[in-house]
């Protein structure tokens, strides 16, 4: 979906919902066409990843990345804190030292997310200390975290919280 919507394809989900609320925190000074364009330079890849294995990218192999983004990814991978500490480390090794990570989950409780009619399940006990304590043992600082309540359905969402955080590596 990702590559037709950078190819621009007529047929690809349509953004311009977020491409307006990106238009409006950059205080309208930009369209959201010019957004999209923007964003259609600037991304390099989309690629398959793996967060559970040591390398995440494997067979391919790549030089550490700038910035590696993951939503709601890390969360659906792990179905326990040890094995999200241990995804969390095997995405530090995708970030060069000084690069960014982006990351959005769920937050305090919550066990299930639905896309479409996909049910995805989650790592149910992860808190605002857990993760910036998992983010520092994987090799991150100056990690910035914010919390959105939810007021999805339950039948979309049961997480009372989402985290949208960013950190950089060491």
């Amino acid at each position: 979906e990702l590559q037709m919507w950078l190819r621009d394809d007529p047929g690809a989900f349509d953004f311009g919902s977020y491409l307006q609320y990106l238009s409006t925190l950059e205080g309208g000074s930009t369209t959201p066409e010019d957004i999209a364009t923007r964003l259609r330079t600037a991304v390099k890849a989309v690629l398959p990843c793996d967060v559970t294995q040591p390398n995440p990218l494997a067979p391919q192999s790549f030089e550490p990345f700038d910035v590696v983004v993951s939503c709601l990814c890390v969360d659906s991978a792990c179905k326990t804190r040890v094995e999200y500490c241990a995804c969390l480390g095997n995405m530090a090794s995708l970030v060069k030292s000084g690069g960014g990570l982006i990351l959005v989950g769920t937050l305090n409780g919550g066990t299930m997310y639905t896309v479409g009619k996909e049910i995805f399940y989650n790592v149910p006990d992860i808190d605002e200390d857990f993760l910036r304590d998992s983010l520092e043992k994987a090799g991150f600082e100056n990690v910035e975290i914010e919390l959105q309540s939810s007021n999805l359905d339950v039948n979309l969402a049961n997480t009372p919280a989402f985290y949208y955080l960013t950190a950089e590596k060491a």
